[in-house]
């Protein structure tokens, strides 16, 4: 009998998965609740025997339908939240979803969300000012760096209760932040609308702070230490090098995820932290950073992969700026398979000509490489010979120009 495995590739995004593995048809979205409010968070996979819901990380006792209900949403329950679909061949992330308290009543309800400054009046050093003349000011926050939202409060110039346009000063009324509580930690950070000598215009961030949100008996933060661009190669560091976002692995290997950085730091070597599901993974701090050229690295690496590793990575690059990587989906084969079973085919990519990827399977075995638009009629590519159990091959298409999904298998030849 010939066994075989398909795997998808839609239109700029590519997705892999082992034959068996759970799909995921819906996914989770991120939810904004009033307090006390009920938040529903829902998804659902095919080929899939069970469910575990994670917040930040940690496994939700007995949350393993497709539906999770928080009831009474408190601070305490805001943050990530992905769901894990399992079967007998592996595990499968879904995407992460964020849940947090919208504190704006809205009508005649006054708010009760957390306050920020819109002022750098304090900061009196030359860090403090904006280099070019300035058209607008904007201030971009949230409860987490991924989180963070522009305001909807933009103040051109001449709308200023103080304002200095030679050295940029500006004092504006606090703030509100609807998705943070006084006292709660909000990522903090000004997008400045500058103008060059060119006439050029430019819309550029400030530093990020983390900061305390103000409010009821909170008082409203300082951005004292906040600095604004001088140049228009502001912002950095710059990521230009991530791995693609979807990986599939099988139980037992060693997988490494690499980020690069361009980075002039003025104010010191950047650092990185990986997280896993949107929480820290402690230790995962690897950062390699050359001062000659400017150019670091973060490898993160996994040995002895086991499927509870399947899970949402990114990583978050501190310097100037802090910026999140883009997030990694990594799902998790149970098992190589065994003699006479399907191969599977891992890391597709596209080097700008042709499709590549990787097939894993019996060693010593040969198998038919097919390729279809409908998943009806399938078109005989050629024969890869497995000798050592994997192989990557290339096949020569324009896939990647199309807009419509391509199916690709491997079949087993006697």
């Amino acid at each position: 009998m010939k066994l075989w495995l398909a795997l998808m590739l839609a239109f700029s995004s590519q997705w892999a998965f082992a034959n068996g593995l759970p799909v995921f048809s819906l996914q989770p979205t991120n939810e904004s609740v009033l307090p006390g409010g009920t938040a529903n968070l829902a998804i659902s996979a095919m080929g899939t025997d069970g469910y575990q819901w994670r917040f930040d990380g940690t496994d939700i006792p007995g949350a393993t339908n497709e539906t999770l209900q928080i009831s009474d949403v408190q601070i305490t329950n805001t943050g990530y939240y992905v769901a894990i679909a399992r079967n007998s061949t592996g595990w499968v992330p879904s995407q992460m979803a964020y849940l947090s308290i919208n504190y704006d009543r809205g009508g005649a309800y006054p708010p009760i969300g957390g306050l920020v400054p819109l002022s750098n009046v304090g900061n009196t050093y030359v860090e403090g000012q904006i280099g070019y003349p300035w058209e607008a000011v904007q201030i971009v926050a949230g409860p987490e760096l991924d989180q963070m939202q522009p305001l909807g409060l933009v103040l051109p110039y001449g709308d200023w209760l103080y304002n200095d346009f030679t050295n940029g000063y500006f004092d504006a009324p606090d703030q509100f932040v609807n998705t943070v509580a006084p006292g709660q930690n909000v990522y903090y950070s000004v997008l400045v609308t500058i103008t060059d000598e060119t006439g050029d215009t430019y819309t550029l961030p400030s530093t990020v702070m983390l900061l305390v949100a103000g409010g009821n008996d909170y008082p409203t933060p300082s951005n004292y230490g906040l600095k604004f661009p001088d140049s228009i190669e502001w912002p950095e560091p710059t990521l230009y090098e991530s791995p693609a976002t979807n990986q599939l692995v099988v139980a037992g290997e060693t997988l490494s995820i690499t980020d690069g950085y361009g980075a002039y730091n003025d104010f010191g070597i950047p650092t990185v932290q990986w997280r896993k599901d949107g929480k820290n993974i402690p230790g995962a701090t690897n950062f390699s950073y050359s001062t000659f050229s400017f150019f670091g690295q973060s490898i993160f690496t996994i040995t002895n992969l086991q499927t509870s590793d399947a899970g949402v990575y990114d990583a978050i690059i501190y310097g100037d700026l802090w910026e999140v990587s883009p997030k990694i989906y990594i799902s998790v084969q149970a098992s190589v398979q065994p003699t006479n079973e399907p191969a599977i085919l891992e890391n597709p990519s596209d080097n700008g000509s042709s499709f590549v990827c990787t097939l894993v399977g019996t060693p010593g075995k040969n198998y038919e490489l097919q390729e279809s638009s409908n998943l009806v009629n399938w078109v005989n590519l050629g024969t890869l010979a497995n000798v050592t159990g994997t192989v990557t091959f290339s096949y020569s298409t324009n896939l990647f120009n199309l807009g419509n999904p391509q199916f690709y298998r491997t079949m087993l030849l006697p």
